[in-house]
């Protein structure tokens, strides 16, 4: 009777066994494991043993599980039907799972234990895969029966892919190679528009850089590649990366718009939307990481995750579409971007909440519709930029003429200035002679002849002050070289009555005496210069001051230009060279000086200009 108890006890004891067999043929390529895999969910800690004698095993409806926190036993029979050995590999379908422990049986007696799973130490691995993968050779008429217990953060595949060890070996060496292809372009693009960034300045290019970036982490590490690299770093913050990376491109893709479309000042409600949305997703990530080091119960977030996508799509979309109304440049392109961004983000939600059968390239529709998004946005970026380059190139004999009416300006107040004395006793004379020719006509003779030198005097110097602004004037940008110290004193004669009224001493250091320049080009820049200047002196104060050196060195012309009116409070002080930035205040259409300056300098006179703040002023230093 015990006898008959045991082998009634060791006969239930096998049952796991007694299931349905994928036969391995000699034509065998590769299979997947449905209607061949059974489960059980392991509610209780159970042990191998429990499993060996559970009677619960079934097969599932569906491989792909999510929002369950407990661990599944697996298990899978295989025979060698052919007439030779059989090599295969064995692959969980989910790269990225973190614990995957497999028992092989061999005629009821296990036979190999192998510990897999990204948090598992690489050291026990048989290979370091994308994929939680061992290598199973199967001799003549073999049969073996593999029990798996998976576990994971929040979402689960249970299947196996079963391929030859050839066919796995040829198909991941063409996975690896054209990922590899893939990611440098990636990397490319990414150094191309940080490199743009240090160019322009142009934060979008910048987010652009980073998120290119972020979304070819995120492939590594969805895709397993991350892992199989083995790069040294920390197993869980490879995990962290992986998890965390899709909730940074949330953050990039928001502020993509943010800065594209100006939000922040043209937009100032919709500034605080965006804002909101960018403080939710850097939530989510610190939820995230507290769930993975500190306690798994807080992954259920990431089902809010993956719906959070799909709303963050749809404000975007309705963002764009708005953008589009407002016909802000580059909307257009903007707007597709993020039609095809919602169309895979849609699939990728449906997916990964077990709502639509799994597939491993389904995973990769999040990561396509950032990348589709991003080529687009791309497109509108390039397009605006162009737009912004031909509408500069459309101002800028707009913006040279304007220097010249700007220094013209300038200089009939000078003439106003200069004309007013001469005008006011030009017309004492005319009074004094026709007071003269009515009550005293016995002394219009004397009267004229001390009067008419003085007028003519008077108009003598009205004409010379008017045939300088002509002569400064009737020349256009052609070629009108003259000696440096020629135009310098020219353009300081020009606003000479400001400088006497701003007390401002100018010091002229010419080391070289025979250094020629085109006199008008210049001058406007000069009278720019010292224009900004008188601006921010001070007249009480007994020491103003201008100091412009002028010298060659080699081949180049070096015009050093110092005041010491306090220097320019502007930081990056090279932005003061960038449109409407100017320091001073209360001025409408201001902006446009130095703009001009740096140019004419760098378009007319193939040089450059350099500033910085020295001593107790500014210098610039211009290279010609």
């Amino acid at each position: 009777m015990y006898k008959k108890l045991i082998l009634i006890s060791f006969f239930f004891s096998l049952n796991i066994f007694a299931t349905n067999v994928l036969e391995i043929s000699k034509d065998f390529i590769k299979h997947d494991s449905s209607n061949y895999l059974y489960f059980i969910k392991d509610n209780s800690a159970l042990t191998i043993n429990d499993v060996l004698n559970s009677k619960d095993f079934k097969l599932p409806q569906k491989h792909h599980f999510t929002s369950t926190k407990s661990a599944f036993w697996t298990k899978i029979s295989l025979k060698n039907t052919s007439n030779s050995t059989q090599v295969l590999s064995l692959s969980n379908i989910l790269p990225g799972t973190n614990y995957v422990d497999v028992y092989v049986y061999k005629k009821n007696k296990e036979i190999i234990l192998h510990h897999l799973g990204d948090l598992q130490t690489q050291n026990k691995r048989e290979e370091i895969s994308r994929f939680s993968t061992f290598n199973l050779s199967l001799d003549k008429n073999e049969e073996v029966t593999i029990i798996s217990k998976i576990k994971n953060y929040y979402i689960y595949n249970l299947g196996w892919k079963i391929q030859h060890r050839n066919a796995y070996i040829y198909k991941e060496l063409h996975f690896l190679l054209y990922f590899g292809i893939f990611a440098g372009i990636l990397i490319l693009y990414s150094l191309y528009n940080f490199f743009v960034f240090n160019i322009k300045r142009s934060i979008p290019h910048l987010i652009l850089s980073l998120n290119v970036f972020i979304t070819l982490l995120y492939l590594s590490g969805v895709s397993g590649i991350l892992y199989q690299m083995d790069l040294g770093l920390n197993l869980d913050l490879i995990t962290a990366i992986t998890w965390n990376s899709s909730v940074f491109l949330l953050i990039g893709l928001l502020l993509l718009p943010y800065y594209f479309f100006n939000i922040k000042n043209t937009y100032p409600k919709l500034k605080w939307y965006f804002r909101f949305k960018i403080f939710l997703a850097a939530s989510i990530i610190v939820l995230l990481l507290y769930a993975q080091f500190f306690d798994e119960s807080y992954f259920y977030v990431f089902s809010v995750v993956a719906f959070s996508a799909v709303f963050y799509c749809i404000s975007l979309l309705i963002t764009a579409i708005y953008m589009y109304y407002k016909k802000e440049k580059g909307s257009r392109y903007y707007l597709i971007g993020q039609g095809l961004y919602l169309i895979c983000i849609i699939v990728y939600t449906l997916v990964m909440n077990g709502l639509v059968p799994y597939f491993f390239w389904y995973k990769m529709f999040f990561p396509l519709g950032i990348i589709l998004d991003l080529i687009f946005f791309s497109i509108a970026l390039y397009y605006k930029t162009q737009i912004k380059h031909l509408e500069d190139l459309q101002n800028r004999e707009y913006l040279l003429e304007q220097s010249r009416f700007s220094t013209i300006g300038q200089t009939i107040a000078h003439v106003t200035h200069q004309w007013k004395h001469p005008l006011t006793q030009i017309g004492t004379s005319t009074t004094l002679i026709q007071t003269v020719l009515n009550h005293q006509k016995e002394n219009v003779n004397t009267t004229l002849k001390e009067q008419l030198p003085l007028i003519q005097n008077n108009i003598h110097h009205m004409s010379k002050t008017l045939h300088e602004l002509s002569s400064f004037y009737s020349n256009t940008l052609l070629n009108n070289d003259a000696l440096i110290q020629e135009c310098i004193q020219n353009s300081i004669k020009m606003i000479q009555s400001k400088i006497t009224l701003k007390n401002v001493a100018i010091n002229l250091i010419n080391k070289d005496k025979d250094i020629r320049i085109n006199n008008h080009i210049f001058s406007n820049i000069l009278l720019n210069l010292i224009d900004n200047s008188l601006d921010e002196f001070d007249s009480s104060f007994e020491k103003n001051t201008i100091d412009i050196t002028s010298y060659k060195q080699e081949d180049k012309i070096i015009i050093l230009y110092e005041d010491n009116a306090g220097g320019i409070k502007i930081n990056p002080i090279s932005s003061i060279f960038e449109y409407n930035i100017s320091t001073k205040k209360n001025i409408e259409s201001f902006g446009m000086g130095m703009v001009i300056v740096r140019m004419l300098i760098e378009e007319k006179l193939f040089g450059n200009i350099k500033v910085k703040n020295h001593n107790k002023g500014v210098q610039f230093k211009i290279v010609i």
